[in-house]
């Protein structure tokens, strides 16, 4: 008796789920263009395949950043102290200390024809105090030192190096290809 109760039972069970399902379900007509829309914006692959022209581009734009100035700007303190000692006569002489402040800035790029440039400054300062000899002893006298180097300009042209092609020209031919590619593979 249970395993007919138990077939009944499945039997009611898988009538009544596809007799929902029949309710639930309607048709609508579609056109064969419709049915192919619908199809497409569905289609992952696609979907993905519509950025790769988008991402190609981004590449090809960042490789042209390779000609973009270069701004750079550095400062650097240095403190020193030295002990004192002796020196070849068995005089005795005190420590020296010094501070040093050094400012470094510049402008440097690539151009697309190879033309590197570079335009500084650069500005030091270093002050103390060391041992001087005074008579037949040593004293500890201040000392200050500045130099500054501004408007420091060089460019640099090889002629024959890379002269027909360089990396950065090569990667910014090969990403135009890549973008080329990648707007025909769209259109497959």
């Amino acid at each position: 008796m249970k395993p007919a109760a138990f077939v009944l039972g499945m039997i009611l069970a898988v009538f009544t789920l596809t007799a929902n399902a029949q309710q639930r379900v309607t048709s609508r007509p579609l056109s064969l263009e419709e049915c192919i829309r619908i199809a497409l914006e569905h289609n992952l692959e696609i979907q993905i395949r519509r950025l790769d022209p988008q991402l190609a581009g981004f590449t090809l734009s960042s490789s042209y950043a390779s000609y973009d100035p270069t701004l750079s700007f550095g400062a650097r303190h240095d403190y020193n102290l030295s002990s004192g000692g002796l020196d070849d006569l068995n005089r005795p002489y005190g420590s020296t200390e010094s501070d040093t402040e050094n400012i470094d800035a510049a402008l440097s790029g690539l151009l697309p024809w190879g033309l590197s440039y570079n335009l500084g400054t650069r500005m030091s300062d270093r002050h103390g105090s060391a041992p001087s000899l005074v008579g037949t002893n040593f004293v500890l006298e201040p000392f200050e030192n500045s130099t500054a180097n501004v408007g420091v300009f060089s460019m640099r042209q090889p002629l024959l190096k890379n002269f027909w092609i360089d990396q950065t020209r090569f990667q910014i031919f090969l990403n135009k290809k890549d973008l080329q590619k990648s707007e025909l593979g769209l259109c497959d």
